[in-house]
């Protein structure tokens, strides 16, 4: 949200994340593989809607040519001066991202909103989640799917997400503020194509690895990854990275087909590059 509106209408939208294990969680919501998004109807009757890319690419100010005609109709009868944060995403369909289908147009986005921070003009920040959940079944919504019993450690909820197939939880201690995100883990073994030298304090060292995956007989490249550790690197060469296979983690993949937010985890070189295939992703 910008910071004009936000000020206008007295919300400061920003959640800090508190580490659940220090803190006791009331609930743990599901999420879904989405962005977060805000709506908002003020007191002339305008509707508007931000996230954290409203400013690039114009992607946002298409949102409501591409939610579902249910969700339109929802936020159309929206109370004056009402504020739903939540997030946008398209169910059951894995290969769909809602940036392409804002950028296409694709009338498939879902809103499920998580806080109602404003309904009607009242500050409802404060309200439990039961109150939470009272306000969004009036506005016609679902409250956030949530789990009775959660394991205590975030492995196993990163587990049990890949085993549901959804994209992790959220564990919150209060309606509004106080949440820590657990997100579904995703790693693929791919082959290092090549490398780029590492600029200012790297200078002289790899800066990142170039990937790829066999694709038949075909090398496809899916993005590059950063150094990470530096002792980790120190004594590596370019010609003696070439060919090896590496794991690494990420959340997915963005339209071009590289890998979204890579991240290095190790060495695989107890693998062939063969071994290395699209079937991974």
């Amino acid at each position: 949200m910008s910071r004009s509106i936000a000020e206008f209408i007295g919300w400061d939208h920003r959640c800090h994340p508190r580490k659940w294990r220090d803190e006791l969680a009331v609930v743990c919501e599901v999420k879904y593989d989405g962005h977060r998004m805000s709506v908002w109807r003020d007191e002339c009757d305008e509707f508007a809607a931000y996230g954290r890319k409203t400013h690039r690419e114009n992607l946002w100010t298409k949102l409501f040519d591409c939610l579902v005609k249910e969700d339109i109709e929802k936020i159309a009868k929206f109370p004056r001066n009402t504020v739903l944060d939540g997030e946008i995403y398209i169910p059951n369909d894995h290969s769909s991202s809602v940036a392409t289908s804002l950028a296409k147009g694709i009338p498939n986005v879902r809103f499920q909103p998580f806080a109602c921070p404003f309904v009607a003009g009242v500050d409802c920040r404060p309200v439990s989640f039961q109150s939470r959940d009272d306000l969004l079944m009036s506005l016609g919504f679902d409250p956030p799917q949530e789990l009775s019993e959660w394991p205590e450690d975030e492995l196993s909820l990163q587990l049990l997400a890949e085993e549901a197939n959804i994209e992790g939880f959220v564990l919150k201690q209060a309606h509004y503020r106080g949440w820590y995100k657990v997100k579904r883990v995703h790693t693929v073994d791919a082959i290092v194509l090549n490398c780029e030298a590492g600029k200012g304090k790297h200078r002289g060292r790899i800066g990142a690895l170039h990937l790829a995956l066999f694709d038949g007989d075909e090398l496809v490249g899916i993005g590059k990854v950063g150094i990470g550790n530096d002792s980790m690197w120190r004594d590596q060469k370019p010609d003696e990275c070439i060919g090896r296979c590496v794991e690494v983690a990420h959340e997915g993949l963005l339209r071009n087909g590289r890998l979204r937010f890579p991240r290095f985890v190790r060495w695989r070189d107890d693998k062939e590059p063969l071994e290395c295939g699209p079937e991974q992703l």
